[in-house]
C-alpha cells in the first residue's frame, strides 16, 4: 500500500494494471488476516467493482512462496484446469499494455504445461535471491527503485515515514475531517505530536483537550491514547516515536472504529 513510483500505491497500480484483463471475481489476494480489512478500504477508491475481489488470509505472513503455493492449492479445488497468474504488488511496470501483451502469450503457454515467469536481468550480485537460467527471455527493462519517504494509507488517512534510526522514527501523520485512530497504547516507546494543519483532539489517560496549530503534546510509554480530528479539514501531525523498539507493531488496540481489534 506504499506509494513509491506514480500517483497510486502500487497495489492499487496492480488492481488497476489487469482490471481489464481478469474479471474482479477472478482476482484473489493473499494477505495476512490482519492486513486483509486495511486492504479493503484501500481499494475502495477504486471504485465499487472492487467488492467482487477475493481474500486468502493466511494466519501470519510467510513470504513469497507459501503464499503462491497456498494460492495454487486453493484455486485448484475451486477450478483444476484454472490457469494461475501471479502478480506481486510492490513492481513497478511503465507499460502496462506490452506487459498484459505479454500476459496473453504466457497464459498460452501455460496452458501447454509450461511454468512462465517475467523477470529482470540481474545486474549484479544479490544474495537475498536466486537466479534462473533461461534459455528464452522475453524482454526486460532494468528499474531501481530507492525508497526514500514511504506513505502507508490506512482507513483514517495515511503516514508518511520522513526518517528511522536508532531508537526513534518521525512520521507525518494525515487524518481525514472527522477520522480517529483506535484507543491505543504502546510498550516500547514514547510519542510526541506536533500540529502542523488542523486541530488535533487528544485522548491522554483521562484527559480530553484540543492542540492546534504550533502547538504539541507529548504520550508517555504505556498511557492509553487516542488522536482525533474534529474539524472539517484535515490534520496533519508530525510524531517522533523514541524507545527500544518503534516499529508498527508495538501496539495494543482497546478501542477500533474499524475493527481491528483481535479477539481472544
Amino acid at each position: 500500500m506504499l506509494h513509491i513510483a506514480g500517483e497510486e500505491s502500487l497495489l492499487r497500480q496492480t488492481i488497476k494494471r489487469v482490471s481489464s484483463f481478469f474479471l474482479p471475481g477472478n482476482v484473489w489476494i493473499v494477505t495476512t488476516e490482519d492486513k486483509a480489512r486495511d486492504i479493503g478500504f484501500h481499494l475502495e477508491a477504486l471504485g465499487s467493482w472492487t467488492k467482487a475481489i477475493k481474500y486468502i488470509k493466511e494466519p501470519t505472513g510467510k513470504d513469497t512462496a507459501p503464499a503462491v503455493g497456498m494460492a495454487a492449492v486453493h484455486l485448484h479445488h475451486l477450478s483444476p484446469e484454472s490457469v494461475m497468474a501471479v502478480m506481486p504488488s510492490d513492481h513497478a511496470i511503465p507499460d502496462p499494455d506490452k506487459f498484459l501483451a505479454d500476459l496473453g502469450v504466457a497464459i498460452q503457454g501455460a496452458k501447454e504445461d509450461h511454468l512462465v515467469t517475467f523477470g529482470i536481468k540481474p545486474n549484479r550480485p544479490e544474495t537475498g535471491y536466486g537466479y534462473i537460467k533461461v534459455d528464452k527471455i522475453s524482454g526486460a527493462s532494468n528499474r531501481e527503485e530507492h525508497l526514500v519517504h514511504r506513505t502507508v494509507e490506512r482507513p483514517w488517512g495515511n503516514y508518511t515515514v520522513l526518517e528511522k534510526g536508532a531508537r526513534y522514527k518521525i512520521k507525518k501523520i494525515v487524518l481525514h475531517p472527522n477520522a480517529k485512530l483506535s484507543l491505543q497504547t504502546h510498550h516500547h516507546r514514547s510519542e510526541h505530536w506536533v500540529v502542523v494543519s488542523g486541530t488535533a483532539r487528544v485522548m491522554r489517560g483521562e484527559e480530553v483537550f484540543d492542540v492546534h496549530p504550533n502547538e504539541s503534546t507529548f504520550i508517555p510509554i504505556s498511557v492509553k491514547h487516542r488522536l482525533e480530528n474534529p474539524g472539517k479539514i484535515p490534520l496533519q501531525i508530525i510524531e517522533v516515536l523514541n524507545g527500544d523498539y518503534v516499529e508498527e507493531d508495538d501496539i495494543e488496540r482497546f478501542d477500533d472504529a474499524y475493527q481491528r481489534i483481535e479477539r481472544k
